[in-house]
């Protein structure tokens, strides 16, 4: 942010910026902050429970089966077709793996996606700090 802030200060008036929001950050005339109050990071939406759930289900079956993010006769061709109630399912079953003990799905945020469906994400996953997200992550998923 400083580099953007001195280069616009210097007359570079085309230079901008994107930031985390960090819990605290705010967006300014040449700093666009990503996910304002809603997401501590990038990591926050590359890790996002949706996008991990498919990955899994991708890339290990037999993992996606015995954690219950994917029922058994269930595959990741199929996750196309889901609706919100399934989906929030997954989404949950992710979330509780993550975060464990200090999963709170009373304190929750709706998360809009893409597709125009809506789930509910947990407040402490999305403002977690992110790199205790992403090593949270690789030591649920690292297979």
């Amino acid at each position: 942010m400083r580099i953007v802030e001195n280069r616009s200060k210097g007359g570079n008036h085309s230079v901008l910026g994107l930031g985390d929001w960090d819990g605290e950050r705010s967006a300014s005339s040449r700093i666009h902050v990503l996910s304002p109050n809603v997401r501590n990071g990038i990591e926050s939406l590359m890790l996002d429970p949706v996008l991990v759930a498919a990955v899994v289900a991708r890339e290990h079956l037999e993992f996606a089966h015995k954690h219950g993010i994917l029922f058994q006769d269930e595959h990741y061709a199929l996750m196309g077709a889901w609706d919100e109630a399934r989906w929030q399912k997954t989404v949950d079953t992710v979330q509780k793996m993550v975060l464990g003990t200090h999963v709170d799905l009373a304190s929750t945020m709706p998360i809009e996606y893409l597709s125009g469906k809506k789930l509910i994400v947990s407040k402490v996953y999305l403002h977690m700090d992110d790199h205790t997200l992403q090593e949270r992550v690789v030591e649920c998923f690292a297979f």
